[in-house]
């Protein structure tokens, strides 16, 4: 693209196939830190990194330009390494600001522009700044014409004496570097499938200064001894980046040594099978309906690999297949479907019932379950309101009941009351709650009958002491 910018943008990895990048691509995306070029690139276009955070660079073997301001004003830049296939560098392409303090120039190039190296801003050479390359190259001329530093610097060859693995790097201090050949495992899988009869040896290329990993200018001139019984005239060395790509390195063979140049150490695979041309196996994972139960899975295989691929595991779920199966003949997808699945409860030991099946609940949309939360607290609520009113209707019934029965009684208690007019108390039968007032019970008397009680009353005081 002519111009791309976005902010959240940290990691750019120009891909296999890419032969090169455009002009402004990624000017001023400050986000950048990290770039990987894939072995295909052959141009860098004017502008592409200029303003990025990237700290260090190193340019794959394919390529042999470097557009007008590239890699300008990359304030953090602090290491580079040019392939010995580069043939342009173009104007201020590593102009500052920077945190480079030299740089190795190959001497396959045959142009710089100006100001391209070395340069403040304002075009000022940079104090102690040095340029390294051979004698008599176009680097030295450029160092001179421009008032800074050259330096003739020769190759620095370090030996992993256990494995008699070496490499031949630019730099002068080796006291302190240590190189190591680890192999690292005799497969490729589970990231990459292969046929019956190909075969993949991975291995691990480790230079260290010290306790750290040693950064080289320039490339690395790499002897790798063959491995016990692999035919070196089938045989292909291929780079395995942190992104899993493969680039192919194109080596020669000296006394069971493969010897080649790559412009940085790391993992190496030497392989019969061809890794630049792996199919893609796509593997979904989805619920019955539709939607992703687990994110996809991509397995790259060779052409004739069998597969093998089994469901992940998913709690109160169960997969359509345990097992999918086969050979690989082109590009395709695999598609594992989940249902739930019955829980078993423990059995009735008392009765010897079978289990009972319990499917587990499944999991609702939140805007579902908010509905159904509303629905139930509604139904709690009316169930509330409809026991209240029955309570109340209950209370009120038994007040009127106690209302009709305390009118019954009083009317039993006047129709039964005993001859003897004369008692103090008058217990009144089913009725031990109402209070009954003797005067009013004998208020509806006839008046002769009170006069008769009166003088009764009045001889029982004047025969008082014949009372007994």
């Amino acid at each position: 693209p002519w111009y791309l910018y976005a902010d959240y943008i940290k990691t750019v990895v120009i891909g296999n196939g890419i032969t090169g990048v455009g002009a402004c691509s990624f000017e001023d995306c400050v986000s950048i830190t990290t770039i990987t070029i894939s072995g295909t690139v052959k141009t860098i276009g004017d502008y592409a990194f200029a303003g990025t955070s990237i700290e260090n660079l190193t340019l794959p073997e394919s390529v042999t330009a470097i557009g007008d301001n590239a890699f300008e004003g990359c304030a953090l830049l602090k290491s580079v390494s040019l392939p010995e296939t580069l043939d342009t560098i173009g104007q201020a392409a590593f102009r500052a600001p920077n945190a480079l303090t030299s740089l190795y120039v190959p001497e396959s190039v045959s142009y710089i522009g100006s100001n391209a190296i070395g340069v403040t801003e304002g075009n000022a050479p940079i104090y102690n700044f040095v340029i390294k390359g051979v004698a008599g190259s176009i680097a030295e001329d450029y160092a001179e014409h421009n008032g800074i530093i050259f330096r003739e610097d020769g190759y620095v060859e370090i030996t992993d004496t256990n494995s008699g693995t070496s490499v031949n790097i630019i730099g002068e201090e080796s006291k302190n570097l240590t190189l190591t050949l680890q192999k690292v495992s005799d497969s490729l899988s589970p990231a990459v499938l292969l046929a019956n009869n190909e075969y993949a040896l991975l291995y691990n290329i480790l230079l260290m200064n010290g306790d750290e990993e040693a950064i080289f200018e320039g490339s690395a001139s790499i002897r790798l001894p063959i491995p016990d019984g692999v035919n070196s005239l089938a045989a292909k060395i291929f780079a395995y980046d942190e992104n899993g790509g493969f680039t192919e390195i194109d080596a020669t063979v000296e006394d069971r040594f493969f010897v080649f140049r790559y412009h940085t150490l790391g993992h190496f695979v030497i392989t019969n099978a061809d890794l630049t041309n792996l199919i893609t196996i796509t593997v979904n994972h989805r619920f019955t309906d539709g939607t992703e139960a687990s994110p996809s899975e991509l397995i790259r295989a060779s052409l004739g690999a069998h597969y093998s691929v089994k469901p992940v595991s998913l709690e109160g779920f169960k997969a359509d297949n345990k097992t999918l199966s086969g050979k690989v003949e082109g590009s395709f997808t695999l598609t594992f479907t989940y249902y739930t699945i019955a829980v078993q409860t423990t059995p009735n030991q008392d009765t010897n019932e079978p289990p009972e099946t319990v499917t587990p609940p499944q999991t609702l949309p939140n805007k579902n379950r908010t509905w159904l939360i509303v629905i139930e607290i509604v139904l709690i609520l009316a169930l509330l309101a409809a026991v209240a009113a029955l309570i109340i209707l209950n209370m009120k019934k038994k007040k009127e009941e106690n209302e009709r029965d305390a009118i019954t009684a009083a009317a039993t208690v006047k129709k039964t009351v005993p001859a003897d007019k004369f008692a103090d108390t008058i217990v009144v039968p089913e009725a031990p709650t109402q209070e009954i007032d003797i005067q009013s019970l004998f208020a509806d008397e006839p008046e002769e009958d009170i006069a008769a009680i009166e003088e009764i009353l009045n001889q029982t005081t004047s025969n008082e002491p014949n009372i007994k």
